[in-house]
């Protein structure tokens, strides 16, 4: 099913290629998450957090139902779309921080998290820079698609 003229189709394509700011998103979305990530850490460090795992298991669910709204969008999207183009050209920052997200907080949740431990600190940091950086690559995702 076309959208229309074959040159229709080519400049959707053209469009959606120039509008691809990877690069950008990758750097600002890896600032974003080491920031995140190190305030959490200190944070939990201090014991200024007392229970990550509420913390965890909320970014957990944030990052499933994401995943989720994100598939479905994918593909009940028409073929010549926006959304489809912006989807397409942000899928694999999307993807990143949301299977980032759902393995680092999976182990989070499953071992035991108490402030001396090295390990638990590891865990943490990479939940809060896997879902800073999902969280960064959705509002990248929401500036394709109001732009």
């Amino acid at each position: 099913m076309n959208c229309g003229y074959e040159n229709t189709l080519r400049e959707a394509d053209s469009r959606c290629d120039s509008s691809c700011m990877s690069g950008i998103m990758v750097l600002v979305g890896s600032i974003g998450g080491i920031l995140f990530a190190a305030a959490g850490v200190l944070l939990f460090v201090f014991s200024l957090i007392t229970d990550p795992f509420a913390a965890v298991l909320t970014f957990l669910i944030a990052a499933l139902v994401l995943g989720a709204i994100i598939l479905i969008a994918a593909f009940s999207a028409d073929r010549c779309s926006r959304t489809k183009c912006c989807v397409r050209s942000n899928l694999g920052g999307l993807f990143f921080g949301i299977l980032g997200t759902i393995l680092s907080a999976s182990l989070a949740i499953s071992a035991t998290l108490t402030e001396v431990s090295v390990i638990a600190g590891i865990l943490l940091g990479l939940s809060f820079f896997f879902f800073a950086y999902m969280i960064i690559s959705v509002v990248f995702l929401v500036n394709c698609l109001v732009r």
